[in-house]
């Protein structure tokens, strides 16, 4: 319908969107019912999951969770619910980004206190690198909500971001589990666990754009940076990765929206240099930036294969290195990486 409307209306989109969610619950909790289960089949802006009207990209509001839990308790029998968004406070539905069914049954969990929420999806739970790239990548059996969250940032697809915060925001653990072998084990993500100081696992975001920002009015000025972040904030562009030094500031984002206008207006304050197809290579694992072995092998791996990182950035949390390199080196990187980090 989109297609042959050439709609560009958000709200419509998220309207027709939903239908798919809304028949898919309704056969489900009629086969159940055939089954002799009781299931109840809901929208989930009717129990409560009430969002903003930012249509396409729609966000929680807080109000939403003490509705939730409410509205759960009149069903009788096993809730299902639809995934995807919800309802905006006028009764308009709206969607979330990537990962939004997932979203769903995490805020459901966590306005429910739920022992525990499960992900069902086609893989053994996630994995220490996509094993497209590496045959040896294994299942993660634990790993921290930080560690979980890095990896999902940086383009582990079997989980979205935004996925696991309400999660983590009730320490709820989070079960990732494959719905076509229901007997594995699966990863199990929680809240803190030992910190090895060990790499757990290698992820990758393709096609970065870096974004130099260079001017020597920046010296010991302040403000500087205050005025390029509020041309991001403008055009709600978020950045991956920053570095700076006293006359330049790089950052990478991850599509080329607004670039033009970007640009445009970054230069009425600064030089600005653009370099496109390139790449982050995230190693994660608790304590890793501790660990000064984990750093000499990162970059004396890369050095043996010829790959040039041209930026760095090591986590706060201490539980991330990342890497920008030319698009064109990741499956070496990482298979590289892979071996000399994780296959011991």
């Amino acid at each position: 319908v989109i297609s042959m409307t050439k709609s560009k209306n958000k709200k419509i989109e998220d309207h027709i969107f939903f239908f798919g969610e809304r028949m898919s619950v309704k056969i489900l909790a009629q086969h159940l019912s055939m089954k002799g289960i009781k299931a109840e089949s809901r929208i989930s802006g009717d129990v409560g999951m009430i969002t903003n009207s930012e249509f396409g990209a729609a966000e929680i509001l807080d109000e939403s969770f003490e509705k939730i839990n409410y509205e759960l308790t009149k069903i009788k029998g096993i809730p299902i619910i639809t995934g995807f968004g919800g309802k905006d406070c006028n009764g308009e539905f709206t969607t979330f980004s990537r990962g939004g069914s997932d979203y769903v049954a995490s805020l459901i969990g966590a306005a429910v206190q739920a022992e525990r929420i499960e992900i069902w999806t086609e893989v053994n739970g996630v994995m220490t690198t996509n094993p497209q790239i590496v045959k040896e990548a294994k299942t993660i059996p634990l790993l921290t909500f930080n560690e979980a969250s890095e990896l999902a940032y940086f383009g582990a697809k079997v989980l979205h971001p935004k996925t696991i915060i309400p999660a983590i925001n009730k320490n709820i653990p989070v079960k990732v589990l494959n719905t076509f072998e229901p007997e594995n084990e699966g990863s199990t993500i929680v809240c803190d666990e030992v910190c090895t100081q060990t790499v757990k696992a290698i992820s990758y975001k393709r096609g970065i754009i870096i974004i130099d920002v260079k001017s020597s009015r920046m010296l010991n000025a302040h403000g500087f940076l205050a005025k390029i972040f509020e041309v991001f904030a403008k055009y709600k562009k978020s950045v991956d990765m920053i570095a700076t030094s006293e006359i330049k500031v790089s950052m990478s984002i991850d599509c080329d929206d607004n670039l033009r206008k970007i640009i445009r207006e970054l230069k009425k304050i600064a030089n600005v240099k653009i370099s496109k197809n390139k790449a982050i290579i995230c190693v994660v694992g608790q304590g890793i930036n501790n660990n000064i072995f984990v750093t000499e092998k990162i970059f004396g791996s890369l050095r043996e294969i010829n790959t040039t990182v041209e930026m760095v950035s090591q986590c706060y949390d201490n539980v991330s290195i990342n890497l920008v390199i030319e698009n064109s080196k990741v499956e070496k990187t990482v298979k590289c990486l892979h071996k000399e980090l994780i296959q011991l």
